[in-house]
Order: C-alpha cells, then structure tokens, then sequence
C-alpha cells in the first residue's frame, strides 16, 4: 500500500464525490437541457469510477501501474479541458479546479513513475530440467516415487531404468 497515493486518491476522490453528489440532485430535478438529456448520471456515474480507480491505483493490487498511468491521464485531460477549453461551461470544475485537477493528474504521474521497477528476470525457475534427464528425479513428489516403485516391481533391470526415466520426466 503506497499511503502518499492513497492519500492524494482519497482528497482527489472526495472532490469528486461532492461534485457527483452536486450532479445527482441536478439530475433529478429535471429542469436544464443536460438533466433531460442524462448527463448529470452519467457525470456522477464518471466520476464515482475515476475517485475509485485512484483508490485501487493506491492498493497496489494486480495492475496497479497500470490504473496509476491512467489516473495520470485523466486527470491530466480532465484539468485541461476545465482550465483551458470549456472553463465556464454548465458542469465543468472552472479554472481553479482545472488547476486542481492538473496537480492531481501530475501526483498520480510521478507516482506511477517512482513506483516503477525493471522486473528481474532473476526470479524465473530454472528450465534446464527440461533437457538434462537426471535432474528430472529431484522434481517428482514423494508419492510419485513410492508409487513409481510398484509399478516396475517385476520388470528387468533395463525395463525397470526406462520406465524410471519415463515416469520421473513425465512429472515435472
């Protein structure tokens, strides 16, 4: 869990909730354009999943850099559209919450680029198993080995070695 991300998600989530929690009435009311339209829901449906993807950015879970990146972008496009293009738009956050949102979007940047590692190839088992015969045997369980010894109990001694490596590489 990295708590400087997870911390810059909750503030920048909870401003997107006061806005979604905004939105929500708006839409219910019904009296502008946008409300008949359903854009209020579909605003606070927006951005109730950007507040949550920056929590799980946060989490370090499965494909954790990949929602940082994202979040980075985002927020990026999000504060760049308020503050520059459409800043006295009905909906939109204004320039001082376009400012917001570009901060947010550069936290959530260079936390995506601190938290990246080169990954190790060093962790990776070793294959060589695969080619060489006898480092086969040390790979079979213990039940495989007892069970292996009853099957060639009456086989010859070269039938008894076939069947040995046989079964041995059969169970990597």
């Amino acid at each position: 869990m990295s708590w400087a991300v997870l911390i810059l998600a909750a503030l920048a989530g909870a401003g997107l909730l006061v806005t979604a929690a905004i939105a929500y009435p708006r839409q219910i009311g019904g009296t502008d354009p946008a409300a008949r339209g359903g854009w209020w829901l579909d605003y606070d449906e927006h951005a109730t999943v950007i507040a949550l993807a920056g929590v799980l950015a946060a989490s370090r879970g499965p494909g954790w850099r990949v929602l940082r990146a994202l979040c980075n972008a985002v927020w990026l496009y999000l504060g760049m559209v308020a503050a520059l293009a459409l800043p006295h738009h009905p909906g939109s956050w204004g320039r001082i919450g376009g400012a917001a949102a570009l901060l947010v979007g550069v936290g959530f940047g260079v936390a995506a680029w601190r938290g990246f590692e080169p990954i190790r190839l060093t962790h990776l088992p070793d294959l060589a198993w695969f080619r060489d015969f006898d480092h086969c045997r040390r790979w079979i369980p213990a039940y495989a080995t007892r069970r292996r010894r009853s099957v060639t109990a009456g086989l010859t001694s070269s039938d008894r070695e076939r069947s040995s490596l046989m079964i041995s590489c059969a169970w990597p």
